[in-house]
């Protein structure tokens, strides 16, 4: 998969307006993420992030880590924790929380999140949802409104859910 990966990826043109989910998919997989498999993809966009299990979100939010006065750090976090097969990545980033199937923001940040996305997005039975998590947190970082974003994926693949 790497070097497929690399290999679609030297031959993408991200910064081109038009390049969409399809786009990021056929260039990144559609199969289920591991954090390293997080982690390579965002080195290959040039994210910074933090991915983190669920019972770790918690403790990294109690930590003297995590200072919201500090530029945040993008964290993509697993609906389960450490001790569980995980099942459903997450990204909270800047007070902007997204759900791939557009449920509520999880209790440890319902405090913190000032924006969500109330539609689901993801295919039912894909395993897209790490992948869905970094082409929202890219796109956001390369200028696009959250909103805008998440009409893309919802026009995209509102036959399949």
């Amino acid at each position: 998969m790497a070097e497929r990966s690399i290999a679609n990826f030297q031959n993408s043109d991200f910064r081109n307006p038009d390049f969409s989910i399809l786009d990021f998919l056929k260039t990144f997989g559609i199969g289920t993420t591991t954090n390293f498999h997080l982690y390579r993809i965002a080195k290959m966009l040039g994210l910074d992030i933090k991915v983190l299990m669920r019972n770790e979100l918690d403790e990294y939010l109690k930590s003297d880590t995590f200072r919201p006065e500090v530029p945040p750090i993008p964290i993509i976090f697993n609906y389960q924790t450490a001790t569980q097969k995980g099942t459903h990545w997450l990204l909270y980033w800047n007070g902007l929380y997204f759900d791939s199937f557009g449920l509520p923001p999880i209790k440890e940040l319902e405090e913190k999140v000032k924006e969500y996305n109330e539609v689901q997005v993801q295919p039912f039975g894909s395993r897209i949802c790490g992948q869905l998590c970094l082409y929202v947190l890219y796109k956001l970082e390369n200028g696009s409104e959250f909103d805008d974003i998440i009409f893309e994926l919802f026009e995209t693949f509102k036959g399949m859910l």
